[in-house]
């Protein structure tokens, strides 16, 4: 025989479950990417350069300018975005990496800038400008 506290009984589990297979599905928390801040560089000199010989390219290697900088806060292998300036407009970029074989408070390094535009220069530090990053670590 049903009485009145079963019945209330039988409800209230009812009621329970029924809000447990409305509720919204819970979604996963997303998968957390590392966060590389950027790192602390120093431009020493933008120079000519020539890249290795490319018989398609002329007779002679192909132009660059080199992009001599110290990188500090790297902790293994590193990326950068590097661009050149020449007289205030940019004439080329590419994103280099380095994986120095140690590690130091600074480290050196120097980036290649082919396809750039104009005739080639010496130019200074403020001629250029990186942004750099760990990839790993």
């Amino acid at each position: 025989m049903l009485t009145r506290s079963s019945i209330s009984g039988a409800l209230a589990l009812s009621a329970l479950c029924c809000a447990a297979c409305s509720s919204q599905p819970v979604a996963a928390p997303a998968p957390t990417q590392v966060s590389h801040p950027p790192l602390d560089v120093r431009v020493l000199s933008v120079t000519p350069s020539l890249e290795a010989y490319n018989p398609a390219a002329g007779s002679r290697g192909i132009p660059a300018e080199t992009v001599h900088v110290e990188v500090a806060g790297v902790t293994g292998p590193f990326t950068c975005s590097v661009v050149v300036f020449h007289d205030g407009h940019e004439i080329g970029s590419t994103i280099a990496g380095s994986n120095p074989a140690s590690l130091a408070p600074w480290i050196r390094a120097a980036f290649d800038v082919t396809d750039t535009t104009g005739p080639q220069f010496t130019g200074s530090a403020s001629d250029a400008r990186l942004r750099c990053k760990n990839t790993s670590g």
